[in-house]
């Protein structure tokens, strides 16, 4: 027996300001279940440290060197959830960036989706 895997595809948009990077995704799975992927991948990047959880608001906070990084996941609807990376950006917008970026294609791989990147 053969299976196919369906990729779902998903708009992901950044907007960028003067000392932050936002990242937000659509995601159609429950908060709750993306929240935990969330943790779980940060917690599998050794130079990220996880600094502030709160299970209650499906919020994580996480540091590489000077940047701070804030995950939150809100249930949107039936089966869906938004998902908001903000990244401050230290000392540079580039790392934040890039950290924003990389946990935006660790969720989209664990839930299987086809994300695209848009910069506003």
């Amino acid at each position: 027996m053969t299976g196919c895997v369906a990729t779902i595809p998903v708009v992901v948009k950044f907007i960028e300001k003067e000392r932050q990077y936002t990242a937000k995704l659509e995601v159609p799975k429950e908060a709750d279940e993306i929240y935990r992927i969330v943790v779980r991948e940060i917690e599998k990047l050794p130079d990220v440290r996880i600094i502030r959880k709160d299970d209650s608001k499906l919020s994580v906070e996480a540091s590489r060197a000077e940047q701070t990084t804030r995950i939150t996941a809100l249930t949107t609807g039936a089966g869906k959830s938004m998902v908001t990376i903000t990244a401050d950006a230290g000392k540079n917008l580039e790392d934040s960036k890039e950290l924003a970026q990389q946990v935006v294609r660790r969720i989209c791989q664990e839930v299987n989706m086809q994300c695209q990147l848009i910069v506003e």
